[in-house]
């Protein structure tokens, strides 16, 4: 009897559905994983973990709404907001900083071995507020405590084992100092001084892309109500860590204190690792010709370092008429006048700021606007120095014919401000005063 023979076709539609099914089994199961991931990033368990770490790198408190994460977009945290040190919170309500969003893409294949290394940052709308004050709260709480003189002072000057001179034995010879006239000077024996070498710069690495869209900045002094500076429409695109490159900083419109607005900025910025630099050029302000250098340290290896130096020189030069005075009814004029401010630190630790600066200057004329006075220093000399929250200036002197001022003093956190200051005036302006 015949065997029946089976088609081939009816072997091959079982497996060709089972293969289907699968393949719309994990297509749902991607999807409802990625559903359920998303919830979990957007409920307080999530945010809590996010808070937790942006506090570990910045040192403040912060506040996530939302989370959310895409394979295109990675990870993007909504409505972030720095909040103000908690002293000041009824003083400044606004927070220090806030954020619309900020996204993180991570290299995927970096991901999957088990290292997190990230290859884009977006920020979006970052709109900062920076008091006075929160730097002076800053500076109080790291400040380290004050050290008691008779404790750091000894008594009395200890001597240190072997600081004596040897004295010879009796009927010993004091050894013959050798002279370099004695001995031949040979190369080959003579030491030379160590070579320096040119320090070693880290290795590139991955590189990474950091984009800033529609920023802002804003420092004030709240117990004053002044703003000191306002920055406005700030763009930035550029890459970091990797191989050195540069980038454009856009800035729409700066302003400082009261005098007149820049618009329309461009600054070009350098990544030559480990820093971000602002090469050396030329500012013209108040009638001042400025030359500023700026670096900002970044690592990946010290994520939660920024070590930053800024460094602004004015050249003897001529000053005319200084505006942003009027709100103290004055007109200054220079016929020589040079200074330097050199400030260097960790950017989030105000105590390890540390800064040198000086003012010198002839011929300074100040003008009362509405008394028509005019006060002409000779010489001005003005020192300062800022160590470990505390700005010290000794030795100031502005002398002139009428008027002259000598003065010492100290400003901190903690001690507030104090100062000796003598006035030295004309019998003709001590009767006016009088």
């Amino acid at each position: 009897m015949p065997s029946a023979s089976v088609p081939s076709a009816s072997v091959g539609r079982p497996t060709k559905r089972l293969w289907r099914r699968l393949a719309v089994g994990f297509v749902l199961l991607t999807l409802i994983g990625y559903g359920l991931s998303n919830l979990w990033l957007s409920s307080g368990w999530a945010t809590g973990m996010a808070e937790e770490k942006l506090k570990a790198r910045t040192g403040m408190d912060w506040e996530v709404d939302s989370m959310s994460w895409s394979p295109w977009n990675g990870l993007t945290v909504h409505d972030a907001r720095m909040l103000q040190p908690e002293v000041l919170r009824d003083q400044i309500p606004e927070p220090v900083m806030t954020v619309k969003n900020i996204r993180v893409k991570p290299y995927w294949a970096q991901l999957v071995r088990g290292r997190m290394t990230v290859r884009e940052v977006t920020m979006i709308a970052p709109r900062a507020t920076v008091a006075a004050e929160m730097l002076a709260s800053l500076a109080s709480q790291y400040a380290p405590p004050k050290k008691n003189p008779s404790q750091s002072q000894p008594s009395g000057a200890s001597k240190l084992p072997g600081a004596e001179k040897p004295t010879p034995h009796s009927g010993q010879k004091p050894p013959v100092e050798k002279r370099e006239s004695d001995t031949k000077s040979d190369p080959k024996t003579t030491p030379q001084p160590p070579r320096q070498s040119a320090p070693k710069l880290p290795p590139p690495g991955l590189p990474m892309w950091l984009h800033i869209q529609e920023g802002s900045l804003r420092v004030v002094s709240a117990s004053k109500g002044k703003e000191l500076l306002n920055v406005q429409g700030a763009e930035l695109e550029m890459q970091v860590f990797g191989e050195d490159s540069d980038g454009e900083l856009k800035l729409e419109r700066v302003k400082v204190l009261d005098l007149p607005s820049f618009k329309g900025l461009r600054q070009n910025i350098v990544w030559s690792r480990p820093y971000l630099k602002i090469k050396r050029q030329t500012l013209h302000a108040g009638g001042l010709e400025l030359k500023i250098v700026a670096q900002l340290g970044l690592s990946r290896r010290a994520p939660g370092r920024f070590p930053f130096l800024l460094d602004i020189s004015l050249d003897p030069q001529k000053a005319g008429s200084g505006k942003g005075l009027d709100g103290l009814a004055l007109d200054v004029e220079a016929k020589d006048l040079a200074g330097i401010a050199r400030l260097s630190g960790e950017l989030n630790h105000p105590m390890s700021w540390r800064g040198d600066f000086l003012v010198v200057g002839r011929n300074i004329n100040l003008l009362e606007k509405h008394g028509n006075r005019d006060v002409v220093f000779d010489e001005v000399y003005i020192p300062a120095v800022l160590r470990q929250g505390e700005l010290r200036w000794s030795g100031v002197r502005l002398i002139g014919e009428d008027v002259s001022i000598l003065g010492n003093g100290q400003m901190s956190v903690h001690g507030g401000v104090l100062s000796v200051t003598r006035l030295v005036v004309s019998p003709e302006v001590a009767d006016m005063l009088l």
